[in-house]
């Protein structure tokens, strides 16, 4: 599958997007440690702050993609769980 189908299916694009807060956040968590260790590099505690806002607008990119792909889900599946 190239980029352009992924980009173009819903669910495709969800599954993708989906993990990206995870990777974001435990990533985040490493360049916390390191900023504890290295205590006077300003950079790597501003690399951590990005990382976390890179978490948190991924976060939102799954919801909305996750709403598109919603209403793809077939009508025999009940939406009472």
């Amino acid at each position: 599958m190239n980029l352009t189908e992924l980009l173009s299916n819903p669910s495709m694009m969800h599954a993708a997007v989906v993990h990206m807060p995870i990777a974001a956040a435990v990533f985040g968590l490493l360049l916390i440690a390191l900023s504890a260790i290295f205590h006077k590099n300003n950079t790597v505690r501003l690399v951590a702050v990005l990382m976390f806002a890179i978490m948190a607008g991924s976060a939102w990119v799954g919801i909305e993609t996750g709403e598109d792909a919603r209403d793809l889900v077939p009508p025999t599946v009940s939406a009472v769980a």
